[in-house]
């Protein structure tokens, strides 16, 4: 690593590290001003050595190598969770919300109005999310109920799936309306049929009056959807504008497969003392601001729910992008929750066309720490050369940063490290790293392609996609369809030719497995090599040997 040690006066000549208090920071700053290297970078360091968990929205994608660098100068490389690319993390960001926080997030989206076609979407939306719910929920009850009454059964073998993003957009459609209403009125049938068993505890006689009453007022909405032509014509031409204007709003999130997995697991993450990088242009600007509006909800409330809270840190390149009204931050609400916004944006004017004048000024006052590099807008900051900063708080005071720069075969090394501890080559593609690594294309990541950039640092396109997923697909689907035919009386009883690839997923996979294990067990080796006086790097190799053990098959 190399550090510019370009002097100044500021706070002790440290560059502009934001202290430690929960406050909040902001910096101005025009392109090529320095902004990434002498704020973000030097801050992120900062965080990662005091042990914080930290949030990273990157949206120029250039920020994660860096990160990944920073975090193994820690020895918390094993720590970065990537969120964005096809090898990283997923999860669903519509499970448990609360349908308050969805027409807040859906508000957001239109700054300039929201009218009658918004208004209209955002209560399908919120129904059909509160329908697949109901329905899930319901499920679970009679699962439950069942446990000590044999002869009241769900009427699903499966549960229902919860909803997400992607289920919402197959729904948008008059047949899927139809099937969704039908399903709701024979579950509302069954709920009142369970409702007739006399030793039914009282506790379940009120769970299931409440499930009754909430499949009555959804069937009064969906109703309207349901009874629909298939042609958009005449009377209905509005109902079907308004499942149109949602499936338009909705596009990022039923198109980005990182956030229709199961579970919203950020929190625990978090908890964890995860290093979060997220790929915000791969995810869209709507679903980025949603999902760090998941994260604050979550942050600010989670004293309810935690008796000791982990300090967490938010990083938010390009932040008017990322930032919406109704979860700007707070001093008193961070202070109290430990967590803190550290943002960057090129201009405020970005801000105020984003969020609006007055949101910008209240949002200002719970900055503590605000900064600015050359900008145009600040007349005493437009003449400043780069890595010259002036802080707008405390008396206007002037002062050079520490930028941190990187030599780029340190970032590929590292970004060539990471995927080799996590698999990724052996997870995500049919061939071996040998010294390659892959990179993560926005433009082509719908495609599942990424660039393979070789030994030589020749590089390519190259298919990548989730083996285990796939694997898990198939054997879905052929168990399906074998129950099905077992089922069928007038399925051919006549005996099939087995191909003989049927099982070769498993067997792949338990290759696999041996694989990775007898390469952990060599790691395994290495380490206990070690001599007694690298005993913390001893101690930092056994924990990540027992995450391996414990994620690896």
């Amino acid at each position: 690593m190399a550090v510019g040690f370009l002097g100044g006066n500021f706070e002790g000549n440290d560059g502009i590290l934001v202290p430690l208090d929960f406050k909040n920071s902001i910096c101005f700053g025009q392109t090529g001003s320095g902004k990434t290297t002498g704020y973000i970078l030097p801050n992120i360091q900062s965080r990662l050595s005091a042990g914080h968990s930290v949030v990273i929205f990157d949206y120029k994608g250039n920020l994660h190598a860096h990160v990944k660098k920073l975090a193994k100068e820690c020895g918390r490389l094993g720590d970065v969770v990537e969120i964005g690319p096809i090898w990283g993390h997923r999860f669903n960001l519509l499970c448990n919300i609360a349908i308050k926080d969805i027409e807040q997030w859906y508000r957001s989206l239109f700054t300039k109005k929201y009218d009658y076609w918004e208004i209209a979407s955002c209560s399908l939306f919120k129904t059909l999310y509160a329908v697949q719910r109901f329905l899930y929920e319901s499920h679970g009850i009679l699962e439950k109920i069942h446990s000590y009454y044999d002869y009241i059964e769900p009427l699903d073998k499966e549960r229902p799936a919860y909803p997400t993003f992607a289920w919402i957009g197959e729904t948008l459609n008059v047949a899927s309306m139809r099937a969704l209403m039908e399903k709701l009125h024979v579950v509302h049938k069954y709920l009142f049929l369970s409702l007739e068993v006399e030793e039914l505890h009282n506790e379940d006689k009120n769970a299931l009056l409440c499930l009754i009453e909430e499949s009555e007022r959804f069937s009064a909405f969906l109703s309207r959807y349901a009874k629909l032509k298939e042609e958009d014509s005449g009377d209905e031409s509005g109902n079907h504008g308004v499942m149109s204007c949602l499936l338009n709003t909705i596009q990022d999130g039923i198109e980005c497969d990182v956030v229709n997995g199961e579970g919203f697991d950020l929190p625990e993450l978090i908890e964890q003392k995860k290093i979060i990088i997220i790929y915000a242009d791969t995810l869209g600007q709507s679903i980025a601001r949603l999902l760090n509006q998941r994260i604050f909800a979550f942050l600010a409330r989670r004293t309810i729910f935690l008796k000791e809270i982990q300090p967490v840190s938010i990083f938010i390149d390009e932040a008017h992008r990322v930032l919406a009204p109704g979860c700007l931050p707070e001093v008193s609400l961070c202070r109290e929750n430990c967590f803190e916004y550290l943002m960057s944006v090129q201009d405020r004017i970005l801000l105020e066309n984003a969020l609006g004048e007055h949101d910008v000024e209240e949002m200002m006052v719970n900055v503590a720490h605000q900064i600015s590099f050359k900008n145009d807008s600040i007349s005493t900051c437009n003449t400043l050369e780069p890595f010259y900063y002036r802080n707008l708080v405390q008396n206007a005071r002037f002062g050079k940063a520490r930028p941190i720069f990187f030599d780029k075969h340190e970032l590929v090394a590292v970004v060539r490290e990471y995927q080799q501890l996590f698999c990724v080559f052996e997870r995500f593609t049919d061939m071996p790293q040998n010294g390659g690594y892959l990179v993560h294309d926005v433009d082509k990541s719908n495609d599942s392609i990424a660039i393979f950039v070789d030994a030589d640092d020749v590089a390519r396109e190259l298919r990548v996609y989730d083996k285990h997923k796939l694997y898990e697909k198939w054997q879905s689907k052929t168990s399906r369809r074998t129950n099905h035919e077992s089922l069928d009386p007038s399925a051919d009883s006549r005996p099939k030719l087995q191909a003989p690839q049927a099982h070769q997923p498993q067997d792949t996979i338990d290759d696999f497995s041996q694989t990775i294990n007898k390469k952990l067990e060599e790691f395994r080796v290495q380490i206990l090599q070690i001599q007694d006086r690298d005993k913390q790097i001893q101690d930092e190799l056994e924990r990540i040997y027992a995450l391996l053990k414990r994620l690896l098959p």
